[in-house]
């Protein structure tokens, strides 16, 4: 729970680190990749990672080609998630069906049959 806090904090770019004694905003390339960090803890906790599932699908959407890097960790937290995360499949089907990125297009096809309790 505390790592999916601090990476919906990040992700809303509404989260400063100490430093001295005043807090600054992040820059835009730790929280790339704080999220990118987070992501990979996400896989690595595989079924434990499920209440991040709704946290998750929003790095899948329309347009997530934008942030590349984000939208293979999600994917690759909800391949790890497997099948507990089946509400994400359609939206990875989609994703592997309409991106016009080649490496979104396999590790959301991959997601996709994970989620879906498909066998390697």
């Amino acid at each position: 729970p505390a790592i999916l806090k601090a990476l919906e904090q990040v992700a809303d770019d509404n989260v400063q680190i100490q430093k001295g004694p005043r807090s600054m905003p992040m820059t835009r390339e730790a929280c790339r990749a704080f999220l990118e960090q987070g992501f990979e803890v996400l896989a690595k906790f595989s079924q434990a990672s499920v209440p991040a599932v709704p946290f998750l699908r929003r790095f899948i959407g329309a347009g997530c080609e934008k942030q590349k890097g984000h939208a293979l960790g999600a994917l690759k937290a909800l391949a790890a998630i497997g099948p507990q995360a089946a509400d994400a499949a359609e939206l990875a089907g989609k994703l592997a069906a309409g991106s016009a990125d080649a490496e979104v297009r396999a590790a959301a096809l991959a997601a996709s049959a994970k989620l879906r309790g498909e066998k390697d």
